[in-house]
């Protein structure tokens, strides 16, 4: 990625996974010689932190540079993430946060990624219960677990509860409903 001049928000930033980034930002109230730069990146809505700290620019030592290397980027996942931007003094130690934003993180294809799974949540439901009643064939209670939760049940009514996935799941791909046969002569 080439050097970027500006601090977040950068309006739809996409960083590359794998590539070195090279981010130049210039501070006129924050200089190199007395705060440090830090850019810290959260998986949106979960996951731990992955900060990155400034050093003075080679090339101009007026400004922030943060080199984060393919070594490094390579093992950030892809996806959408919140990312801060604060300078911290490092005399007293003050901290002060600059901005606050969305940027995404970009797949390298070449890695090899685990599967997406696209199915709703009525699919992985219905998924479930259908492995619950096929796993003990025998018992009249049957335990099966969606969303992380487990629940017991009995045969008969996790059964009702696979028609109403059925169902659901029928209406969210557009297919036919009800139990209706057509045919003609």
């Amino acid at each position: 990625m080439n050097s970027v001049e500006n601090v977040f928000p950068i309006e739809g930033l996409a960083l590359q996974q794998s590539d070195h980034w090279d981010i130049v930002v210039d501070l006129r109230d924050y200089s190199p010689s007395a705060y440090v730069l830090t850019y810290v990146l959260v998986v949106a809505g979960q996951g731990t932190p992955t900060s990155f700290s400034s050093v003075p620019w080679p090339s101009d030592p007026s400004k922030h540079q943060l080199l984060v290397l393919s070594t490094i980027t390579t093992g950030i996942p892809p996806g959408n993430y919140r990312a801060q931007a604060y300078v911290t003094e490092t005399a007293t130690g003050y901290r002060t946060t600059l901005c606050d934003t969305i940027l995404a993180v970009l797949p390298d294809l070449s890695l090899n990624h685990p599967l997406v799974d696209n199915r709703t949540d009525n699919e992985k439901a219905l998924d479930n219960i259908n492995k619950a009643l096929l796993a003990d064939l025998t018992s009249t209670i049957v335990e099966y677990s969606v969303g992380g939760r487990t629940f017991k049940k009995n045969r008969t009514e996790l059964m009702r509860l696979k028609h109403v996935y059925e169902f659901e799941v029928r209406r969210e791909k557009g297919l036919p409903m009800g139990n209706s046969i057509y045919f003609t002569f």
